[in-house]
């Protein structure tokens, strides 16, 4: 099962690591798109998982920090973003945001996955279980919706900003701040909505991942 709208993707960080030990960004390899790699802060290590390579945080003071450009600033209009990831605790850490609790702004709070900022919201589905999971954020005109595992979990508010920031988008923490603890990999920004079957589509693509290791 191939990653659908590929040529829409305009950022896809797996979560290995190029001859520089920065956080390899795999658009251009598939679209022939615009390479955003991603600088790491205090050196997490990248593991291997049934997904592949990841980046493993610490918790405490690791992150990534991709540096802003034209082709990630998608909250304009309709746009989709995805990962998967692995977590225990329950408190407050943040997964990625492009500006305090601003652009695709996701954290982890009580067990659950919250797309923070404008009509924040959190998925019904409690997954700190340390099992990994797969989630994905779509922004539809003024609806979002919220998939774990394939599955639609809930639907929430505009995503939607009229103009976006430059700030850059960070991976693992707040600068620092609010850090998560855990594995991330297989982040995928998307300048479009997927619809449910190409949500769908997306995690049997990453599911099929584990079945060629």
């Amino acid at each position: 099962m191939p990653i659908p709208k590929q040529n829409n993707i305009v950022g896809y960080w797996k979560g290995n690591l190029d001859e520089d030990g920065d956080l390899f960004d795999s658009t251009n390899r598939i679209n022939g798109g615009t390479a955003n790699h991603g600088v790491l802060t205090s050196d997490p290590p990248q593991i291997e998982t049934p997904y592949g390579s990841m980046l493993e945080f610490d918790g405490s003071a690791d992150y990534v920090t991709v540096s802003d450009n034209s082709s990630i600033q998608v909250v304009a209009s309709d746009h989709t973003f995805a990962f998967i990831l692995r977590f225990t605790t329950t408190g407050n850490a943040v997964i990625t945001e492009k500006g305090s609790n601003d652009e695709l702004a996701f954290q982890t709070i009580s067990g659950n996955i919250r797309w923070a900022g404008a009509n924040s919201q959190d998925t019904n589905a409690i997954i700190n279980d340390n099992l990994f999971h797969h989630f994905v954020g779509v922004a539809a005109s003024t609806t979002s919706l919220y998939y774990v595992d394939g599955n639609l979990d809930i639907t929430g508010g505009d995503k939607t900003q009229g103009t976006p920031n430059s700030t850059d988008l960070l991976i693992g923490s707040r600068s620092g701040g609010i850090p998560f603890p855990g594995p991330i990999g297989h982040i995928i920004l998307y300048n479009t909505s997927l619809n449910s079957n190409e949500v769908k589509e997306l995690y049997l693509a990453m599911e099929k991942l584990t079945a060629l290791r």
